[in-house]
């Protein structure tokens, strides 16, 4: 999976996708193998090798977050949003706080002409987008703070 993340091109991708087979050759129930053989397809633009990916990812394992906005994302890609609405609402059924889950259903209602919903969504995803960002700010703030500081400061609290 690193060889994935840490570079995009075709010959990374291969190597990827031959370490993510022979996964599945010796583990065939691998959820995030085929996963990541659907991501593999997806970046190489064969939305329909990567759905037959997402598809069986999410066989294996139904609680798959992933996997089902994948499949939204694909659906939606193909001009399909009906199909990918399923996905999509189950994914933020089991994950709430999943920002691309709502934006991905946000899309697929804008594209269905259901714009009410589509806007709930849409102002879901901002709010969650919103605090992950101001999370991400204090994290960055804390690593950069030195330890003794922090240190100090707790022993300091009554």
């Amino acid at each position: 999976m690193a060889i994935l993340h840490s570079s995009r091109d075709e010959a990374s991708r291969l190597q990827a996708q031959g370490e993510f087979e022979l996964e599945l050759a010796v583990n065939p129930g691998a959820a995030h193998s085929e996963y990541q053989l659907g991501e593999i397809y997806w970046l190489g633009s064969r939305p329909e090798e990567a759905l037959k990916h997402f598809t069986r990812a999410l066989e294996l394992q139904s609680s798959f977050v992933d996997a089902q906005i994948a499949l939204g994302k694909v659906w939606i890609s193909q001009g399909q949003p009906a199909k990918a609405l399923t996905f999509l609402q189950q994914a933020v059924r089991i994950d709430p706080e999943n920002e691309v889950a709502h934006y991905r259903l946000a899309e697929a209602y804008r594209k269905l002409g259901r714009n009410q919903e589509g806007a709930a969504e849409m102002a879901l995803f901002k709010k969650l987008r919103e605090a992950s960002s101001s999370i991400a700010s204090i994290y960055r703030q804390v690593q950069q703070t030195p330890i003794t500081v922090q240190t100090v400061e707790a022993t300091e609290l009554p």
